[in-house]
């Protein structure tokens, strides 16, 4: 090679002590061997036991390649089926590293050049792989060779890790329990590898944002970059008019002001932040005047920005105010813009930004572009130091100002998903296209399947849409089963209330899961693109849960399958009640017992499930997708039961025996406003705010 040098290389294994191993810690060695780009490599391990395993690899010698420095290979373990989530892939072969698609497969061997994650059949048990990130360097998975290999980089050439996190394995016979204590695992073993650059925490360890439990608008896609502050209140104004409970508004790009900055082109976009204010002709008055008009004069009860985790595509200006007020507060990528410096002095720039929008009025904030952060820098620092040090000073100055109200958006790959310390929303795929006709369909399999490992890290955000577009419906449902925000985006004039409804409360309160959407089994297995089968998701609300399906057929065939109370994980008794939405009809069903669907070309369904308990089930609120949620509290006792009800609207039980008495509020309700038949209650309650409480008698 020129000239020789010494490398000393090992790779450490990690065993969350767990009984009932899959692999012991030789079986793991005798599948693993690792090649750095140039020398020689040992591997040594710590024995341990259990299903959950983490490989790094402890590195000596000169300055690696910024890109493909360290390839861990591995034997693969046996697997029937598997599902993975890639680095999106473009038409022309290139990459979109924003973005990661689900991919469904049988062997190993075949994982995408790009995998971030794959959950696999083992037997009759599950399996489950992510890759690592720490020690300046990122990894990723692929299938090379008949193998899996991690890949670790640093896109940053000459760079020499010391120790360096490359993958994590898991076992376990339930998935969703599996991949939720395999990013725990992992999160874990990073920080004590690499302290300092692996900030992540669990979704479940840190709170909902509060705006997001309330519905919104977003001005993105009603009118791209050509906003200004009449136009925000006009499309605002359209939901006071129509009757429609807006409570949050989010200003999209392009608020800002930005200059052509020649030459360079970091992003593919020649502008660069030139100033910390709203730009002055679009905001004539000022963004305080906006907000101002938005909250006092039409209802709106919070208003949010949208900025880059660079400060603009662009990064930003260095002849520009910003700079010369803030030293120290940026670092210079080339000679004409820099990026807000990861190494500490980012954090001046975020508070005096942040200081200046909450000042205007601004609740919270949207961050885009924050998976090419690194390539930004252009070799000068390692790629988890960018990341780190970037998201260790927005998040600290977010905290300041906003809270938690931050929105992770273009994020997904390794080294941003796991820096979220704090904040707990993320775009759960790539943007709705509202001129694309397949969209709809490609955006609920992203979303849904995307969510089994995002849902670990922060709740997934479905991102805006469009209520006056066909099949609309196909991202109301997913809306309705994500357990995240709902927010539309609709041009002027054309806003449609009645696919919102079915979301919402009056006052605007979100109807929420209590967790995540989730694929169900079927779909972890069966290909939805290809397999002629339904698209499942579930999620649990309250004592109950809901089921949502698509047809995402990539030839738009027909599609059909089975379901039934055991789709939604986690719900406990042995009969349940099981509604649907779209055909207002009942069922009563044994936990394992499913029924037949199937579902047209542009077809959806929706479905509550809930426990019945001594021959009584309250489904909740027949007008809403997920009316399990709407149930605040259900008693029953021989004959008689009460249900509270979150707000008053059309009402749905199931009743094994025919009611004598329904009332609400204490008042009877007279025998025309409620009706009977095999089994299925229906009361037509006026819709009101506040609780209400029904009582059935038996």
């Amino acid at each position: 090679m020129g000239r020789t040098f010494w490398l000393a290389m090992f790779v450490t294994l990690m065993v969350a002590g767990v009984a009932r191993a899959e692999w012991t810690a030789k079986d793991f060695e005798s599948r693993l061997s690792v090649k750095p780009a140039a020398g020689a490599a040992t591997i040594k391990f710590v024995p341990g036991t259990g299903p959950f395993f983490a490989a790094a690899v402890e590195y000596s010698g000169p300055g690696l390649p910024g890109k493909d420095a360290i390839t861990l290979s591995m034997t693969p373990p046996d697997s029937e089926r598997f599902m993975a989530s890639h680095i999106l892939q473009r038409n022309n072969g290139t990459y979109d590293p924003y973005w990661t698609e689900p991919q469904w497969g049988r062997g190993l061997a075949g994982l995408h050049e790009q995998t971030t994650f794959v959950l696999f059949k083992h037997g009759e048990r599950w399996g489950a792989m992510v890759p690592l990130v720490g020690g300046g360097m990122q990894s990723r998975l692929a299938g090379r060779g008949g193998k899996v290999v991690a890949i670790a980089e640093s896109l940053s050439p000459g760079f020499a890790p010391k120790v360096v996190p490359m993958l994590a394995v898991g076992f376990g016979d339930d998935p969703y329990k599996l991949v939720r204590d395999l990013y725990t695992f992992s999160l874990a073993k990073m920080k004590e590898l690499s302290p300092g650059t692996v900030l992540g925490k669990p979704r479940w360890e840190k709170p909902y944002p509060e705006i997001y439990r309330f519905f919104g608008w977003c001005s993105w896609n009603a009118y791209y970059a050509n906003i200004n502050e009449e136009k925000l209140l006009t499309s605002t104004r359209e939901f006071k008019d129509k009757g429609l409970p807006v409570r949050f508004v989010l200003i999209d790009d392009c608020w800002m002001q930005t200059e052509k900055t020649p030459g360079v082109w970091l992003n593919g976009r020649f502008q660069s932040l030139s100033a910390l204010e709203a730009d002055p002709v679009k905001f004539p008055s000022g963004l305080a005047h906006t907000v101002n008009v938005l909250e006092k004069d039409l209802g709106v009860s919070w208003v949010g920005v949208w900025m880059t985790l660079q400060g603009y595509w662009n990064g930003i200006k260095l002849d520009s105010p910003i700079n010369r007020d803030l030293p120290g507060a940026l670092m210079p990528v080339t000679k004409e813009v820099g990026i807000p410096d990861p190494k500490g002095g980012g954090e001046i720039f975020w508070d005096a930004w942040f200081s200046y929008l909450k000042g205007e009025g601004i609740d919270f904030v949207k961050v885009d572009n924050q998976s090419t952060t690194g390539n930004y820098v252009r070799g000068s620092m390692p790629v988890t130091e960018v990341m780190s040090g970037s998201h260790r000073n927005l998040q600290a100055a977010g905290l300041k100002y906003f809270g938690i109200n931050i929105l992770n958006c273009m994020s997904h790959n390794v080294d941003a998903i796991y820096q979220w310390s704090d904040t707990n929303l993320a775009r759960g795929s790539i943007d709705t296209w509202p001129r694309q006709k397949f969209d709809p369909r490609h955006h609920a399999a992203e979303t849904v399947t995307n969510a089994l490992w995002l849902s670990n890290l922060a709740w997934p955000d479905y991102d805006m849409w469009q209520t006056h577009l066909d099949h609309a419906d196909y991202h109301a449902i997913g809306r309705a089963i994500s357990g995240g925000p709902m927010y539309v985006a609709d041009e002027p004039g054309r806003l449609n209330p009645a696919p919102i409804w079915p979301l919402i409360y009056r006052d605007g309160e979100v109807i929420r899961a209590d967790e995540p959407g989730l694929p169900a089994r079927s779909s972890i297995i069966n290909n939805p693109y290809l397999d002629l089968a339904p698209l499942v998701a579930f999620a649990r609300a309250g004592q109950g849960g809901g089921l949502a399906l698509w047809n995402v057929d990539k030839f738009l065939r027909p599609v059909s399958g089975e379901i039934g109370p055991a789709d939604v994980e986690g719900l406990e008794g042995e009969r349940f009640a099981v509604y649907d939405y779209f055909g207002r009809s009942l069922r009563a069903l044994g936990r394992a017992e499913k029924f037949a669907v199937s579902l047209p070309s542009w077809g959806v369904g929706f479905y509550t499930v809930m426990p019945v308990e001594v021959g009584f089930a309250a489904i909740g609120l027949a007008d809403k997708y997920l009316a399990a949620a709407t149930v605040k509290s259900s008693s029953v006792s021989a004959g008689v039961a009460e249900v509270v009800l979150r707000e008053a609207g059309p009402f749905v039980a199931y009743v094994e025996k025919r009611p004598t008495r329904v009332s609400v509020g204490g008042t009877e309700l007279p025998s025309a406003r409620w009706a009977w038949e095999s089994g299925m209650l229906r009361a037509e309650i006026a819709a009101a705010d506040g609780e209400a409480v029904v009582k059935v008698e038996w």
